[in-house]
């Protein structure tokens, strides 16, 4: 119903043609709807076209350009260098480089092991998460090490005070004992990148920090 809800108001789902598919297509941008969001719209409204009989407005062919929408952010490859080198806490730094150098999403960083972190080689092995997805071993970034390193000796020293360590989990925090951030809201993660967005007076999320990296990535910019 959504989809057929943005057909020009004259046709009807027996009467349009590819044409009008276009005209409605070009409404959902106009709503701002996402790119993924308009092709699933478009999917929907194709696949309903044809079950009606409507073979000629169901054939239709539509490419799309790259999401330009303002919320679709991502740093600026000087942005990405200030952030880098701003001031933060070796697990912050870690979180960091994790998200913007190595593409990591915010929750394969939730659940990233030791065991996943091979110091030896220089690589960190994403496992299989959602339906499909691949196992992905990841090089370090030349300012990992540094940073995996102080955030280690911070860790080794929270087990000893604490005398516990949650399950394998990388990075954890502290509040008079040793717990996971949640990986059903991820808030204490979102929490850290807040001090340190704040610190360069940007606004960013994981989701920027992963574009970055991939837009980054393509480019071969920093």
């Amino acid at each position: 119903r959504r989809a057929v809800f943005f057909l020009p108001k004259d046709v009807t789902i027996f009467t349009a043609s590819q044409v009008d598919v276009k005209k409605a297509v070009a409404e959902m941008m106009l709503y701002g709807l996402a790119v993924s969001t308009v092709k699933n719209y478009l999917h929907a409204l194709i696949r309903f076209l044809a079950f009606v009989g409507n073979n000629d407005a169901s054939s239709v062919k539509i490419s799309f350009q790259a999401d330009t929408r303002p919320n679709v952010d991502w740093l600026t490859p000087e942005q990405a260098k200030a952030l880098l080198n701003a001031p933060m806490s070796p697990a912050q730094a870690v979180i960091v480089i994790l998200g913007l150098c190595m593409g990591l999403r915010r929750i394969e960083i939730l659940r990233l092991k030791m065991s996943d972190v091979d110091t030896l080689r220089g690589f960190v092995t994403i496992s299989k998460g959602r339906a499909g997805s691949k196992l992905r071993r990841i090089p370090f970034h030349p300012r990992f090490n540094a940073a995996l390193g102080d955030w280690l000796k911070i860790r080794h020293s929270m087990i000893c005070c604490n005398r516990t360590a949650p399950e394998e989990l990388l990075i954890w925090a502290r509040s008079g004992r040793c717990y996971p951030y949640s990986d059903a809201k991820g808030t204490g993660l979102d929490g850290q990148l807040k001090k340190v967005a704040a610190t360069v007076n940007l606004n960013f999320s994981f989701q920027t920090l992963r574009r970055t990296y991939c837009r980054s990535k393509a480019m071969q910019t920093f």
